[in-house]
């Protein structure tokens, strides 16, 4: 994306109110630390407000603030910093969460477009450490927006390229003596942690890569390390390095393929995070969000059910959030075999996302609550859901590979069904198009591995699911391609229950 060109410094005075007549009467230095302190609390507001589900208060906030410092005189020599950059970029971040959060159109462009123009002012302002760090965090986010966007190459190399100006944070940032130290120790905490995490996951040629071409050498485990430090310490990006703490301890940790034993210590400091928010920040979606996620790694589904329905209270007026709280609802009822009420959440997330008129999903949610509904034995639901989801197939669009295997389902479920209707009454043996067709094995493969449900069962229902699956892939009789799903998922299965020898 293009980067565009902005006005240069500003010349004007600032304006002559109540606080400018203040500031005549204070020494240079107290001015200085006045206006970083209110910076500094305007920075606070505005995360706080994010954070309390308030997107469009926050970005307000942080817009306004930018115009106040365009106002100002700045004087770099007394230690006066232009912060318009620092508010930008924190402005950008929430325009992503608003944007993905509203299901805006063009949102991932206008936030890569915001990100650059923060770059742009970060750039008129003095050389100090909070400039570099904040210069490091826009090539990360720009990168993870176009790795969104599924420019993969180029968002890896702009999150790579970022070390340039973090690889100086280890010595500057994390030493910085000044009345800034808290705030810039802080964001290269979070910078630095993020950076070396999402470094840690990528293929090893490319760690290789980025090593020898940018001299970084960390790791999962300093990254970790860093993240805590952020949050322990209570600095400004403490609620950032808390969420980013829990969601590794509670999701990221087990797609990784870590042991149980290996994640208790991560679930118990994920807990003490989800207690200082619960005080700090009470009803942010946020935190609520990943605490239902917390009971589900604890394989307390109910509780998990509990939390996720008490959010999608507090999110009614953010589609894409009020999106995410169904399907995960429609895992989490799957989770423990309450087909009807899992299917009852994905039809609600499709329904959200027919509401702001898009497609993109459909056809994977309408085709799973058709599974759902035929596993709980509702036939007409299951066939209404089934028709919804072949309505797609005649619409012109470029599906994603998700949506593709979907209708190809509906199809194959089509054409069982009218194999069946066709057969002679006096014929006992199944058609062959009806045999092509195992509803409830697709089930359980997109249960047990897209959303590794057996992580969250208790060993009780790990034993119920396991023998769920080995009896439809009995019922599979001669279908390989069946039978093959079948013991793949069954070993899918004891691998999430850590069942070694079986």
């Amino acid at each position: 994306s293009s980067r565009p060109c902005l006005l240069g410094r500003r010349t004007r005075a600032p304006a002559m109110g109540s606080d400018g007549a203040a500031a005549l009467h204070a020494t240079p230095e107290e001015a200085v630390l006045a206006r970083w302190e209110k910076d500094l609390q305007t920075m606070r507001q505005g995360i706080s407000l994010m954070l309390a589900n308030h997107l469009a208060d926050a970005e307000k906030v942080l817009d306004d603030a930018i115009a106040e410092v365009k106002e100002r005189d700045i004087d770099f020599d007394r230690g006066d910093h232009d912060l318009r950059g620092a508010f930008a970029f924190v402005s950008a971040l929430m325009r992503l969460v608003n944007g993905l959060a509203s299901l805006e159109n063009n949102q991932l462009e206008t936030v890569l477009e915001r990100v650059w123009e923060a770059d742009e002012f970060l750039a008129q302002d003095h050389d100090w450490a909070g400039k570099t760090v904040l210069r490091g965090l826009c090539l990360v986010v720009a990168g993870l927006v176009q790795l969104i966007q599924g420019h993969v190459s180029k968002g890896i190399w702009h999150i790579l390229r970022s070390w340039i100006y973090l690889r100086h944070l280890e010595s500057e940032g994390l030493n910085y003596e000044g009345h800034e130290r808290g705030c810039v120790r802080s964001t290269a905490l979070l910078a630095l942690g993020v950076f070396n995490f999402f470094a840690s996951l990528l293929p090893p040629t490319v760690m290789q890569t980025a090593s020898w071409c940018t001299g970084f050498s960390g790791g999962r485990e300093v990254a970790l390390k860093q993240l805590t430090m952020c949050w322990e310490e209570g600095g400004i990006q403490a609620p950032f390095a808390g969420l980013a703490l829990i969601g590794i301890a509670v999701d990221v940790s087990n797609f990784l393929g870590e042991l149980r034993l290996e994640r208790e210590t991560k679930h118990a400091q994920a807990r003490c995070i989800l207690d200082w928010a619960a005080e700090h920040y009470p009803n942010s979606f946020f935190f609520n969000g990943l605490e239902a996620a917390y009971f589900a790694s604890m394989r307390d589904l109910e509780a998990a059910v509990q939390a996720i329905a008490q959010v999608r209270l507090e999110v009614h007026n953010l589609p894409a959030f009020l999106f995410l709280t169904h399907v995960r609802t429609a895992s989490l009822e799957a989770s423990r075999f309450r087909w009807s009420e899992a299917g009852d959440a994905f039809r609600a997330a499709f329904e959200v996302h027919r509401s702001v008129q898009r497609r993109a999903l459909c056809p994977t949610l309408t085709m799973n609550a058709h599974l759902c509904y035929v596993a709980s034995g509702e036939a007409s639901k299951a066939s209404e859901m089934l028709s919804l989801c072949r309505s797609y197939s005649s619409e012109t669009k470029k599906w994603a590979s998700v949506d593709k295997v979907a209708l190809q389902h509906a199809e194959m479920a089509e054409r069982a069904a009218e194999a069946r209707e066709a057969k002679p009454e006096n014929e006992d043996e199944e058609p062959e198009e009806a045999m092509s067709w195992h509803p409830l094995m697709i089930l359980y493969l997109k249960i047990c591995v897209i959303y590794r449900a057996v992580n969250f069962m208790t060993p009780e229902g790990a034993q119920t699911f396991i023998d769920l699956v080995r009896a439809e892939t009995e019922a599979c009789g001669e279908n390989i391609d069946y039978q093959c799903i079948g013991l793949f998922v069954q070993a899918e299965a004891m691998r999430q229950a850590e069942r070694w020898p079986e």
